[in-house]
């Protein structure tokens, strides 16, 4: 039997991720492994309440922006695009569906299509960096079925909507370096404004595109007042369109542009009282070791761990669930970890230190990157993705850090606050495996990995639609 292409192989894997969306929305509901969502009944005008479903009951009851103050109901400090929408597609869809309960679940429509949007992007950012071949598929396979990625596809909070106005700022801010067009920074600035007005983390997209800016600044000095022009323009359109609702809530009622609801100290999830130690550093070994013993996914308290559980499983509550699918969820966190660890050496030694590869230096595959991207600027377009990376990465982990530090709460070290740095270790891991070609037992071992992975996040993805 003849192997198929590489085309048809990518098509099949971004098929299956499709695939795997569709069923994990069409059976988990709108109350299954959700985040501060509360309930709702939309046969019932809107009798108060908060959580992310109560924001929507809301707009979609009154047709109108909250008129109190957003701090005091839980959740309703969050910018309204998403709301917005959602209570937008439960106008329309209420023509033609009239039982409430269908017409709830069916608010699950939009985060699957923002999800399909997010690989689109992914795609498009591969083709910038010039990624191809095997380690194209390799990159593509693991973004597809990534457990947080499927969480993702059916959560109704405005994590969806954010995480995709993130890649969209990653995606134009290399199209941007590529081609340096006015209407790039317009589809630029309208992403971090739309991603601001959806959630306030997407602002820190603005670092990682001021240090992008200001390199390409530097390279192109003869030509400074174009992308001053520019960069007039990116703040002209990204303020106002990101930054409205915040003022209003100042001006209005005083709330912080960072306020965040403080969940108490009495709450179970605090955690303030853990040494920072245990924390940030080394769990308590005899209480991870317990946990092990008896599958139980805890030391809920050290970020390290929290990092390996919620990646896989979202902050799920697996106290009764069977055996099997508490050591299908080990075995899943213990594949994703050595995953993202082998990622993470790729991505310290392709972007960060730029160390030779098996298949020869860095700069080389950089340059012979861009020479497949239509639109490439060699050497330039390279420098400006490592920068792009580079800085992204450091300021979503460290922000991470200083979030869960400021919110002691199991909740705050949640992976979803920092999704976005799957993207940048794949895609270096993907050109690991191209210049791995000569080491042809390290590239098995990654593809064996890859697919035990792929197997124990579909297996996972079932277990959470049928058991």
């Amino acid at each position: 039997m003849k192997s198929l292409g590489d085309k048809p192989k990518e098509r099949l894997i971004l098929a299956a991720g499709l695939a795997l969306r569709l069923i994990y929305v069409l059976f988990s509901t709108i109350y299954e492994r959700q985040y501060d969502i509360s309930q709702w009944d939309l046969s019932q005008p809107y009798a108060g309440g908060g959580g992310h479903l109560g924001y929507i009951h809301y707009l979609y009851a009154n047709g109108h922006l909250p008129d109190m103050n957003p701090a005091a109901v839980y959740q309703f400090s969050h910018p309204p695009l998403h709301y917005a929408l959602s209570a937008g597609w439960l106008k329309l869809a209420s023509f033609f569906i009239k039982d409430p309960e269908v017409l709830a679940e069916s608010i699950q429509v939009l985060p699957l299509v923002y999800s399909v949007l997010t690989l689109y992007f992914f795609v498009k950012i591969l083709d910038l960096r010039g990624l191809a071949g095997r380690g194209r598929l390799f990159t593509l396979l693991l973004l597809c079925v990534h457990p947080s990625l499927m969480l993702l596809s059916g959560s109704v909070n405005n994590d969806g909507l954010a995480f995709l106005f993130t890649v969209m700022c990653v995606y134009y801010l290399m199209q941007w370096v590529r081609d340096a067009q006015t209407m790039t920074v317009v589809k630029l600035a309208l992403s971090l404004g739309l991603g601001m007005m959806t959630k306030f983390s997407v602002t820190e997209m603005a670092l990682p595109a001021l240090a992008v800016f200001l390199y390409v600044l530097y390279k192109n000095r003869e030509r400074r007042q174009k992308y001053l022009l520019q960069a007039g323009i990116f703040l002209g359109i990204s303020l106002p369109v990101g930054l409205w609702f915040y003022l209003r809530n100042y001006i209005v009622w005083r709330v912080p542009f960072t306020f965040v609801h403080d969940l108490g100290t009495d709450s179970w999830q605090y955690i303030g009282n853990v040494p920072a130690v245990n924390r940030y550093l080394f769990p308590v070994p005899s209480e991870l070791l317990e946990n092990l013993r008896n599958l139980r996914i805890g030391c809920g308290y050290n970020v390290w761990v929290q990092i390996m559980r919620t990646s896989v499983t979202g902050e799920w509550d697996m106290a009764g669930v069977p055996a099997a699918v508490k050591a299908l969820a080990m075995l899943l966190m213990l594949t994703g970890f050595v995953l993202a660890l082998a990622a993470l050496v790729a991505f310290v030694r392709g972007v960060v230190l730029r160390l030779p590869g098996g298949g020869g230096a860095q700069r080389g595959a950089a340059q012979s990157a861009d020479r497949m991207t239509p639109k490439g600027a060699g050497e330039l377009s390279f420098r400006a993705d490592r920068i792009l990376f580079m800085s992204a990465y450091l300021v979503h982990f460290l922000l991470y850090l200083k979030f869960s530090y400021d919110n002691p709460y199991m909740c705050s070290m949640d992976f979803r606050y920092i999704r976005i740095l799957l993207l940048f270790p794949a895609v270096a891991l993907g050109f690991s495996v191209n210049r791995a070609k000569g080491n042809p037992l390290r590239v098995r071992a990654l593809w064996m990995l890859l697919v035990l992975f792929s197997v124990f996040s579909a297996a996972m993805t079932f277990a959470w639609c049928f058991l």
